[in-house]
């Protein structure tokens, strides 16, 4: 057994890059070990702000005494035999014993086989192919190009250096015309001096002791506790946001050191919502909370890579220049009205093809009044003002220099307005991301999901939508957004009718001509009825399925198959979440198996009559279940119609599982369907035909009896 490690040297990665090598490299490397054959007792993969390094514990070979791979055809020269061996071991063919090297046939023709054993093979020759088909196969989320001695290279980053051994020993692995070494640099914001690694076992000290603390998890629980060293906590609290700012600062300090810095108190008077931005976003610093008076404290914390409390000053220096201009520009913006910053909406562009942000505000102010239809308490005044005011904060200064705070800006400015205004304002952007919290205030529904219906619609009538693995409009993010908001409110409304209005709002303003001329060269009431109804069924197709993997993320076990089964409620998303989430229960019950076992034998049965249409008669009914069962359907026919009208989930149910499910088991058990008689056997197959349609009506129960 032995230790490998492996160390790529690059120049600085960014924070994202870093958790896709955390998260992602370390089963890709997995797998090619096993792949290998190669066992190992630990494996870990770590990450700094300009490395990441592969620690392999305990490696050894572990191979079946049986086990051969196949090599090139027989008839070939010896040169490419010697090229496939050298893939295992660098001896020469000579070297081989027959036993290990020998010629067997496949399909008729000869082919070279060697034999694997510990013996012909080289643990360091396979750990540096391994090496070097991992590098060369990493998928990496972004990449840049870049030249080394005259030739273009890509990758994420240009390569410093690389370290590759195994115990004492080094493995040359080459990638991008740079071949890995023992040597490596600390920590070089410090120094440039090159460290030379004598074995594994000593390269994470000597790393330490160059500044560099290598594991990202163990510079994790190292912030932590010197926080807790220089916090007071029984008068201070960390800040909501401080854990996402601690992780980032655990990957981007190499050697982190924990200081207390101080704000000046004339910025406590600025909203701490945009103080609390600056410090986490644009100076990566943590906030604190004072417990006693519960607010934003004056003191934060400051992460550093350099033991040296001078650096506290430059830090405040920074954030004081920062708050600085903050407060120039909600001075500078406050000089004019929310109204005023709406009224030159027409200078923000929305999108090329799709016009300018006051296009887009009559759009929203049309849709929202649509939508707030089907939303409880909207009131239609404060909705209209909310949607002329929405988008008037990217307008301004405050939030052009922060994009992420549009909607806040807008309602901080708003303060001639009401409540009701404010709120729909600040949060028709919620939620913010797929875990974030939904707005619950009725005006701020509605404006949000007008808004981002808006946005999809728009970017599909311009052939702007989602690819299988591109999305740069955020438009899967637009309609999960909606989706949870519908959900998390209980809100049932016909999503295909807001979809239509929304393309409707589009083709008023003659965008949708624009486009039909540039595609088709030809626009008339023809061409535009087809593509409006084009553009609505793309998006209702598009949102359906958003909404169909959500409901597969939120129900724990539940079976595509049931999509596929479901009819009913396609337009009302809540309505429909319900109803899948209610089968779901169902079919998992005793009941639910019952009426999946007697639909299954049922199904059977029509397999060989569903073609034909038999007619049932009352005299031909020989047994009393027949009739029985008969007046059953009759009477529950109308209230599964019923029940289907006016979205009664629970009422549906129990029509399918109490006295219809009790008389057509009896039926199914007690009478002889396929008898001598055909009348009779015709007849008793119309009324499984009847249960079959009555069925079918809400749920295709055929689709589920496998499942």
């Amino acid at each position: 057994m032995g230790n490998f490690l492996f160390e790529c040297l690059t120049e600085a990665l960014p924070y994202k890059i870093q958790l896709f090598i955390v998260s992602d490299l370390e089963r890709a490397f997995e797998n090619c070990l096993q792949n290998s054959s190669i066992k190992y007792s630990e494996l870990r993969i770590m990450c700094t702000s300009d490395r990441f390094v592969i620690y392999v514990q305990g490696v050894f070979l572990d191979f079946d005494q049986s086990t051969s791979v196949k090599g090139p055809s027989a008839l070939l020269p010896k040169e490419i035999l010697m090229n496939f061996l050298k893939k295992y071991n660098n001896k020469n063919y000579s070297e081989y014993s027959e036993k290990d090297v020998y010629v067997d046939s496949v399909n008729g023709k000869k082919f070279y086989f060697l034999r694997l054993s510990s013996d012909n093979y080289d643990l360091k020759n396979i750990l540096r192919q391994i090496a070097e088909s991992f590098l060369a196969g990493i998928k990496w989320p972004q990449e840049m190009r870049y030249l080394r001695d005259e030739t273009t290279y890509h990758w994420v980053r240009p390569i410093v250096s690389m370290l590759c051994m195994l115990d004492t020993e080094i493995i040359p692995v080459e990638y991008n015309a740079v071949i890995a070494e023992n040597r490596t640099f600390g920590n070089r914001l410090i120094k440039q001096e090159v460290i030379e690694i004598k074995s594994v076992d000593d390269y994470f000290e000597s790393l330490t002791n160059n500044g560099v603390v290598v594991d990202h998890r163990e510079r994790y629980d190292r912030i932590h506790k010197k926080i807790s060293e220089v916090v007071d906590f029984q008068h201070y609290a960390l800040s909501n946001s401080a854990e996402d700012v601690i992780k980032e600062l655990s990957f981007n300090t190499d050697d982190p050191y924990v200081f207390i810095g101080n704000i000046m108190d004339h910025f406590m008077t600025l909203p701490r919502e945009l103080i609390i931005t600056v410090m986490t976003k644009y100076q990566h610093f943590i906030p604190l909370e004072d417990i006693s008076v519960n607010e934003l404290s004056a003191l934060f914390v400051i992460v550093s890579n350099i033991d040296d409390k001078s650096v506290v000053k430059g830090y405040e220096r920074v954030l004081k220049s920062r708050l600085e201009d903050v407060h120039f520009l909600i001075l500078s913006d406050m000089k004019r009205s929310l109204q005023d910053y709406s009224d030159s909406l027409k200078h923000v562009m929305f999108y090329d093809k799709l016009g300018n942000m006051e296009d887009k505000k009559h759009r929203i102010i049309s849709l929202s009044k649509f939508i707030s239809v089907w939303v409880p308490d909207a009131s239609i005044l404060s909705i209209e003002r909310a949607s002329e005011l929405a988008k008037a904060d990217l307008a301004t200064s405050l939030v052009k220099e922060f994009p992420d705070k549009k909607g806040f800006v807008g309602a901080m400015y708003a303060i001639n307005e009401s409540s009701d205004v404010r709120t729909a304002i600040k949060e028709h952007y919620y939620p913010v991301n797929a875990s974030a919290r939904c707005t619950q205030h009725p005006d701020a529904i509605t404006l949000a999901i007008s808004d981002r219906i808006d946005n999809i619609v728009g970017f599909f009538a311009v052939g702007k939508e989602p690819t299988a693995n591109k999305d740069p409009y955020g438009l899967r993010r637009n309609a999960l957004g909606i989706i949870r908001t519908l959900l998390m409110n209980h809100l049932s409304m016909p999503f295909d009718l807001v979809i239509t209005k929304a393309v409707t709002n589009y083709a008023s303003n003659n965008l949708f001509k624009r486009h039909i001329v540039s595609k088709i060269g030809k626009h008339d009431a023809e061409n535009d009825k087809i593509y409006r109804g084009n553009v609505v069924g793309s998006v209702s197709e598009f949102m359906f399925e958003r909404l169909k993997n959500y409901i597969l993320f939120s129900i724990p076990n539940l079976n595509s198959e049931i999509f596929s089964a479901i009819e009913v409620f396609r337009e009302d998303y809540y309505r429909y979440y319900l109803f899948v989430s209610e089968i779901h229960k169902f079919l998992n019950t005793e009941i639910g198996e019952r009426t999946l076992g007697v639909f299954k034998r049922i199904v059977h049965l029509l397999r060989s009559h569903e073609k034909k249409k038999y007619k049932v008669s009352r005299k031909l009914f020989v047994e009393e279940l027949e009739s029985e069962l008969y007046s059953v359907i009759m009477k529950y026919t109308p209230h599964v119609k019923n029940c289907k009208k006016n979205g009664d989930i629970q009422g549906i149910l129990f029509c399918y599982s109490g006295e219809l499910l009790d008389k057509l088991e009896s039926f199914m058990n007690d009478i002889e369907v396929i008898c001598d008689a055909s009348n009779v056997a015709n007849n008793r197959i119309g009324i499984l035909h009847m249960v079959y349609k009555l069925y079918s009506k809400v749920i295709a129960l055929d689709k589920l009896i496998y499942i």
